[in-house]
C-alpha cells in the first residue's frame, strides 16, 4: 500500500511531499487490542512544529469498538 513504519511504533505513513497520510493502530488500556485510527497531515503549516499531527483524520468507521487480540495470524 506504499506505507512505511516509523521505526518501531505503531504508526505507519506514505509522504507525498506537501502531505502525509498516517495510520495508526492506537493501543487500549482496557484490554489486548487495538484501535485504528487514519488521517492526513499537511506539510505546509503557517507555524512551523516539530512534530507530525492528523489535521483531518478519524478512528475508522466500523472499527469504533477495540479490536481485540486473539492471534498472531488475526
Amino acid at each position: 500500500m506504499g506505507l512505511s513504519q516509523k521505526g518501531r511504533s505503531r504508526v505507519w505513513w506514505d509522504d507525498h511531499g506537501s502531505w502525509l497520510i498516517q495510520v495508526e493502530f492506537q493501543p487500549s488500556g482496557f484490554g489486548k487490542g487495538s484501535y485504528l485510527n487514519v488521517g492526513v497531515g499537511w506539510l505546509w503549516t503557517v507555524e512551523p512544529r516539530d512534530h507530525v499531527a492528523f489535521d483531518h483524520g478519524y478512528r475508522v468507521s466500523g472499527f469504533e469498538g477495540l479490536t481485540v487480540y486473539q492471534s498472531p495470524e488475526q
